[in-house]
């Protein structure tokens, strides 16, 4: 999703976050130094090499760029078998990516990750010894069997969440937000790596460093999951990127048109508290809104002057096509109804079937408002542009009648602009 960019004050709490959590991992690194035998230090360093090999192309979250370790089940491994001390430390050294070794990546940021890292090891082992799990056993009694899941449980929430802080700030976003959506995305891999991890110590413990690499392909598996659904997930925005091509290429007149609607419509969302998975439908919808002129004569899309009714009435067929196309979208089939409806009006005079209230979808209605804005606010051939506050006064002229009054008020928000009480057409 796209994000606002973040004010002075968003940007010092950044600055003084990172360097807390900067300052803690390195506490712990310093209080809590590798408690391994002389001998072990070959396997400690193996630990090393594979968690490096497992971070070696970072997997990112789906929203604000961030990105959780996959090498999670190695180190989870490695407290079990040493504690909390060799945890962090293999954490914060096995971690380090190519990127980062580089120097592509800025000093500050590979502290951060050093640290954040180091501390979710830590304070993992801690609390694993704390409920009566003891390094380099593995005892499978309900009440260790607790102290396992409470420290796979506690590695995922410091991780995870001092990542999503560190965006959120970045980013000026939700913390809440940013962290239920990546939330969602994370937890499966985690309660998969978790037993697994479990298993590679047993095997560690019981059969020796060599039983360690037989572990390498399902951990090569495991991530090459995480990457498929990234990498599948950016092939779809790149789907859409190109039937808005294909759209702009036939109309001209609204180049750039989807981008504004989108970003509109965003930031509606977010005035209106949309829980974050339907705010990111909603974008993708409001990015396709006007697929449907695709199948819409170019002569008619073209044309300066006025239409005719005929023209206008297949103008007017454009919502359908376009919830027909969305509709054989698997990941944004559920937002069909949402681009048929976007030029339905309150009262139930708009088109394609005359819905009124309610009926309409609330993200048609948000686009509707979006879609309104940008083009009142835009060059056109056959009408002269409108001022931002010649359009946001059209905007409430029409709340009540074409538009939802509560979109309406969400847009004036979202612009910064002085609130009114909406009026009747």
């Amino acid at each position: 999703m796209s994000h606002t960019r973040p004010g002075p004050k968003s940007r010092i709490w950044l600055y003084v976050y990172v360097a807390a959590v900067v300052v803690a991992g390195a506490t712990l690194l310093f209080m809590c130094p590798p408690k391994v035998s002389g001998h072990e230090w070959t396997s400690v360093a193996l630990f090393v090499v594979l968690v490096f090999a497992a971070e070696f192309r970072p997997i990112t979250l789906p929203h604000g760029g961030g990105s959780v370790s996959v090498g999670f089940w190695i180190i989870y491994a490695a407290i079990v078998i040493w504690g909390p001390g060799a945890g962090a430390w293999i954490a914060a050294l096995g971690t380090l990516r190519w990127r980062e070794l580089t120097g592509q990546v800025s000093p500050e940021k590979v502290l951060f990750n050093r640290g954040q890292l180091a501390l979710a090891a830590g304070l993992a082992g801690l609390a694993y010894m704390a409920l009566g799990g003891i390094p380099g056993t593995i005892d499978l009694s309900i009440p260790k069997l607790v102290a396992l899941a409470v420290c796979g449980l506690v590695y995922f929430m410091v991780n995870l969440t001092s990542v999503v802080i560190a965006m959120a700030l970045a980013q000026g976003v939700s913390m809440r937000a940013m962290w239920l959506t990546n939330f969602k995305w994370v937890i499966p891999q985690y309660l998969l790596l978790t037993p697994m991890a479990v298993l590679l110590a047993h095997l560690y413990l019981s059969l020796g460093p060599l039983w360690v690499l037989v572990f390498v392909m399902p951990l090569l598996a495991a991530r090459q999951s995480m990457q498929l659904y990234n990498d599948m997930r950016q092939d779809y925005l790149s789907t859409i990127s190109a039937l808005i091509t294909a759209i702009e290429a036939k109309d001209p007149y609204t180049k750039g048109h989807s981008e504004s609607v989108r970003r509109h419509t965003v930031a509606i969302a977010k005035e209106m508290g949309l829980a974050a998975d339907a705010a990111e439908r909603l974008e993708y919808a409001s990015l396709l809104h006007d697929i449907g002129k695709i199948g819409v004569d170019e002569a008619i899309l073209r044309k300066p002057g006025r239409l005719t009714d005929e023209e206008y009435s297949q103008i007017k067929a454009h919502p359908a096509i376009g919830a027909s196309i969305v509709g054989k979208l698997r990941l944004l089939g559920q937002e069909a109804d949402t681009v048929r409806y976007h030029h339905e009006w309150i009262n139930g005079r708009g088109y394609p079937d005359g819905l009124k209230g309610d009926q309409i979808p609330m993200g048609a209605r948000v686009i509707s408002v979006a879609d309104a804005y940008d083009a009142m606010t835009s060059d056109r051939p056959y009408r002269r542009t409108l001022s931002q506050h010649e359009a946001v006064e059209e905007l409430r002229r029409c709340s009540g009648s074409q538009f939802d009054p509560k979109v309406v008020e969400a847009m004036v928000k979202s612009l910064g602009l002085p609130e009114a009480a909406p009026r009747q057409a």
